[in-house]
C-alpha cells in the first residue's frame, strides 16, 4: 500500500461524505506511514481538557512489556519526547477520533472533533 501523503489527510477530512471511521483509519495510517518523524498531535482528553503531545512513531524505547495491549485500534500508544526528556514517564495514549491537529514536516492538518 502506498504511504498517505498529508496532503491526503487534510483532502479526505475536507469531504462531507467521509465517515469518522474513514478518518480515523486515514490517521492511522498516516501516522504508520511518517517514519521517524517528528510528530505534534493536539487531541481532547477525556476529561474534555486539549493536550499536546510530541514523539517518533517508531520510538519504542523503554518498552518492558508490563503494560496492557490495547483493545481498541482507535487509541494510538507513543511516548512523548518532551516527558522523557525529563526523566518522567513518558508514555501516553489517545483516541485518533479526538485529535483536533496534527504538525509533521511543517505543515498543519486540522480535523472536526
Amino acid at each position: 500500500m502506498p504511504p498517505i501523503l498529508p496532503s491526503d489527510a487534510v483532502e479526505l477530512t475536507s469531504q462531507p461524505h467521509q465517515t469518522p471511521m474513514a478518518i480515523a483509519e486515514t490517521i492511522r495510517t498516516f501516522l504508520q506511514s511518517a517514519g521517524s518523524t517528528i510528530i505534534t498531535v493536539e487531541f481532547v482528553k477525556k476529561d474534555g481538557t486539549i493536550r499536546k503531545i510530541s514523539f517518533n512513531p517508531r520510538d519504542k524505547n523503554e518498552i518492558k512489556g508490563t503494560g496492557t495491549t490495547a483493545q481498541n485500534p482507535d487509541i494510538i500508544r507513543v511516548r512523548d519526547f518532551n516527558l522523557a526528556r525529563k526523566n518522567q514517564p513518558a508514555w501516553r495514549s489517545f483516541n485518533v477520533h479526538t485529535i483536533r491537529r496534527i504538525n509533521c514536516n511543517r505543515q498543519t492538518f486540522n480535523f472536526t472533533v
